[in-house]
């Protein structure tokens, strides 16, 4: 059991520190609303400055003392999750990680602990529905008690007398492709259109066969350069790929990625140490401020960097494979094998049989069982309504990120929507694996959650855009089309469902109040599929130029047409502007309109419009 001490300690500390990582995202949007982007990303840039130095300067520190205090925050932010002590827990994870993974007895350690914690970290994903569990209240609180486990094994492990050498700033960069790319079940379900569990269960096994082929070839002489190329090829075809081609690009990505890491940390010297914590929040910031400041160049190319960072890590000439085994095989082929001595500061390695790393693996494994369950387990499917007309609802959920707090809590989306008994609804704004969004894949926690039937309308670079849920037995003929990209800074999308005899296009139009041409050029488009009802985020005020192509089309506003055009629709915080739109042709009446003011898990209120069409069956 003694060789399992120190890749656990690395695994828990992995599976915690991700997990703050993801926690910071939501909360620095929640940050930019309030005061700015370039407000949230100093104090981001500013924070993350702090890991790489302090494993720099730390480099003999108590690791249990370290672990304590990190358990410490984390309880604190199960508790009361908030923007600084999310933040401080993920400077300090980042720390006890680079530290551990540093002082861990050889390379391929180091590198089986951090695997393992990305396979505890999907398994624990899989149970919530991507949903992390530090948002969940009192049923987050086994999370601290990872940390708890982490101590005592620290007790075995923490030798401050002998610690490593290698390149720490390389487990910034390898979780920064975790949390984009080969870690991100959201991902991989929004891109190559599988459930979510059926990703999970795709990347759990890529972990899984990574670890066991890396721990045997990571180290071998000339699979740096080869580990490098997979690596990018892999992260190139995740991202410019689609249906299968992403799953196997990301399992080409967890292997070269795990091989790369396994190397860089058995390279010498602390060249490049304190940009630990730059690696990982420059990439995850810059990918994601693109779409409110567009940068010069597609935004996938900076993961495409990270993939080139970590690769150009693993170009070293590992001193365990050069020199340590060297040594090692001469000592061992003398007649009478002498006491085994390396010389002062050589890499010792410790080569565990493959019978110890099995039934590690193996019990690695039973996490499959968490997201074949859920595959094997059907919720309850949502009853329509037994009413005449139809019960609409629009909503720009914001990630699913509640506007007071700033965390992420999709529980409450699923309960304002169950609450109004609606038959269809239409989101914007829904995220599939953003950062911004905690990494959680709304769309199919709230298919899941509501037992309806869930269409994706995929926006920006496919991780961001419309749903529309209906129960089951709706049997909607639903498309979905991109819309023109115009000014940008992302390009949007439309979805368009056929509702017994009607034509409903729920869209969420470019934001920008100086992007008129552009939305007035999306409407357009709109309005050519003829539709009897648009509905959604349209982001324009009803004094605006486009308001006036509705009217002119012989559309009307079903707020307006209800009496209720004074009410506004966003922010919730302080409600100032309209935004949120149900526009009807001459087919539809409009029976009832109302602006939910009294919910505020968004920063826009969700609407609900009672709609018939005499003579169509809805």
């Amino acid at each position: 059991m003694k060789d399992y001490k120190g890749p656990a300690l690395i695994a828990l500390l992995f599976t915690v520190t991700v997990e703050l990582l993801r926690a910071g995202g939501p909360l620095l949007d929640s940050l930019a609303g309030a005061l700015g982007i370039e407000a949230a990303a100093i104090v981001a840039i500013g924070l993350f400055t702090l890991p790489g130095t302090l494993v720099v300067t730390l480099r003999r520190a108590t690791l249990p003392g370290m672990i304590l205090l990190l358990m410490l925050v984390r309880l604190v932010a199960q508790i009361a999750p908030n923007l600084p002590i999310v933040l401080a827990g993920g400077v300090l994870g980042l720390v006890c990680l680079a530290l551990a993974v540093q002082r861990a007895t050889d390379p391929v350690e180091a590198m089986t602990g951090v695997l393992a914690g990305g396979a505890i970290d999907l398994g624990i994903r899989s149970a919530t529905m991507t949903w992390d569990p530090l948002w969940t209240g009192l049923w987050g609180l086994p999370v601290v008690l990872l940390l708890a486990v982490a101590f005592w094994f620290s007790l075995f492990t923490d030798d401050r007398e002998r610690p490593r050498r290698g390149r720490a700033w390389s487990v910034g960069a390898y979780l920064a492709l975790w949390t984009t790319t080969i870690g991100n079940p959201a991902f991989l379900s929004s891109s190559s259109l599988v459930p979510v569990q059926v990703a999970l269960i795709v990347m759990i096994a890529g972990v899984l066969v990574s670890l066991e082929v890396a721990r045997r070839i990571a180290l071998s002489r000339f699979l740096g350069v080869p580990a490098l190329v997979g690596l990018v090829v892999g992260v190139v075809a995740a991202w410019w790929g689609s249906g299968w081609i992403v799953a196997v690009g990301i399992f080409l990505a967890q292997l070269c990625a795990a091989v790369s890491l396994a190397r860089a940390v058995s390279g010498s010297g602390h060249r490049g140490n304190a940009l630990l914590g730059l690696i990982w929040v420059l990439p995850v910031l810059l990918y994601q401020v693109h779409y409110e400041q567009p940068l010069p160049f597609d935004n996938r190319y900076i993961l495409v960097v990270v993939a080139v960072l970590l690769g150009l890590g693993g170009l070293v000439r590992p001193r365990a494979e050069s020199e340590a085994e060297a040594l090692i095989t001469r000592t061992l082929e003398r007649p009478t094998p002498a006491k085994l001595e390396l010389p002062p500061g050589m890499l010792q390695v410790r080569r565990p049989l493959p019978q110890l790393f099995l039934p590690a693996t193996l019990g690695l494994a039973l996490l499959l069982l968490v997201p074949l369950g859920f595959l094997t387990i059907t919720p309850a499917d949502a009853k329509p309504l037994d009413a005449p007309g139809l019960r609409l609802m629009t909503w720009n959920v914001m990630y699913g990120r509640d506007e007071a707090s700033g965390g992420v809590n999709p529980a409450q989306i699923a309960e304002v929507i169950r609450g109004q008994n609606v038959d269809i609804v239409v989101l914007q704004e829904v995220s599939r694996g953003w950062a911004i969004g905690g990494g959680t894949d709304l769309a199919e926690y709230l298919r899941r959650e509501l037992g309806m039937a869930a269409y994706w309308a995929p926006a920006a670079d496919g991780q961001f855009g419309n749903l529309l849920l209906a129960p089951k037995s709706r049997r909607l003929e639903v498309e979905h089309h991109y819309l023109p990209y115009g000014q940008g800074p992302m390009w949007r999308s439309y979805l368009k469902a056929r509702v017994g005899g009607l034509t409903v296009i729920a869209t969420h139009l470019t934001h920008r109040k100086e992007n008129t041409p552009t939305r007035l050029e999306q409407i357009q488009t709109i309005l050519g599929e003829k539709p009897d009802v648009v509905v959604g985020d349209l982001n324009f005020w009803p004094t605006w130029d486009e308001r006036n192509l509705f009217v002119s089309a012989g559309m009307f506003s079903a707020q307006d047409e209800t009496g209720n055009g004074a009410g506004f629709t966003s922010p919730t915080s302080r409600p100032t502007n309209r935004v949120d739109w149900v526009w009807t042709g001459r087919r539809v009446e409009v029976g009832g309109f109302r602006i939910l003011s009294e919910v505020k898990a968004s920063d826009h209120f969700p609407i609900v419009a009672l709609l018939n069409a005499p003579g169509v069956s809805l």
